[in-house]
């Protein structure tokens, strides 16, 4: 399990959405449950919880936790993460506190007035007693929505003061459609550096679901390999999520 899933932010963000087709909504938001993120900014005054958890096809381990979202503004959203990690490396598994984070992001420039929505959002990963050393995480994301398409996409990078860390940065595009009221669907492909002294820099790709059960409940999932630069090695990543608007 690598940071990119857990970021996604993300948080991504079940299939179980089969079940319930049919549920009015508006067209679903982006982020989560893609590692690329958006510029938007839910309703004013308007609180997002996602309960998500991530990991990878036949490996152990893996994150779940909670995302809290609040529009202070129209232009501002502030954002609280709680991840916790199954550790599985040693003798007795445990699960261990990750990096809480802290983000607060800013709509620079509104699609009504310049084509294109524009954010920058500064994430701060805290440091925690299983996890040593804190990051930053500085971004610019932009997007723009078309009757039932939309596109966003963008990138940052991040300075890494972790024992064993490396400051690297990640770039990514998506596009979604929404295929019927209640339904979308989403593509994307992302590049990221290394993450750790003697790691590899790797390509990812992602389809990805979210689906409205009501106007307070989305379901949201996405499944995509990760190719490793040099090693060739490959992982397929998964993240599942419910997000609760209040």
């Amino acid at each position: 399990m690598t940071a990119l899933f857990v970021m996604a932010r993300h948080v991504s963000h079940t299939l179980s959405f089969l079940a319930l087709l049919g549920a009015p909504v508006e067209v679903a938001k982006a982020g989560a449950p893609y590692i690329t993120d958006d510029p938007g900014i839910p309703d004013r005054g308007q609180f997002d919880l996602y309960l998500f958890t991530t990991g990878a096809i036949g490996e152990p381990g893996g994150t779940f936790g909670l995302e809290l979202n609040y529009a202070l503004t129209d232009d501002v959203q502030l954002t609280a993460n709680v991840p916790m990690e199954r550790d599985v490396g040693g003798p007795i598994p445990q699960t261990v506190l990750g990096n809480p984070e802290l983000a607060a992001k800013y709509r620079l420039i509104r699609q009504d007035d310049f084509g294109w929505d524009v954010a920058t959002a500064p994430r701060l990963f805290l440091l925690s007693s299983a996890n040593g050393g804190s990051k930053i995480f500085i971004p610019i994301w932009i997007g723009k929505s078309l009757d039932k398409w939309s596109t966003f996409g963008g990138g940052g990078c991040t300075i890494d003061a972790k024992s064993g860390g490396k400051n690297h940065c990640i770039a990514g595009w998506a596009v979604t459609y929404q295929i019927a009221q209640s339904l979308s669907l989403g593509t994307e492909i992302y590049r990221q550096g290394a993450e750790t002294t003697g790691g590899h820099s790797s390509t990812g790709l992602g389809l990805g679901f979210q689906y409205t059960a009501c106007k307070s409940i989305q379901l949201l999932t996405a499944l995509g390999p990760r190719f490793e630069d040099v090693t060739g090695e490959t992982q397929v990543g998964w993240h599942m999520s419910v997000l609760l608007s209040f």
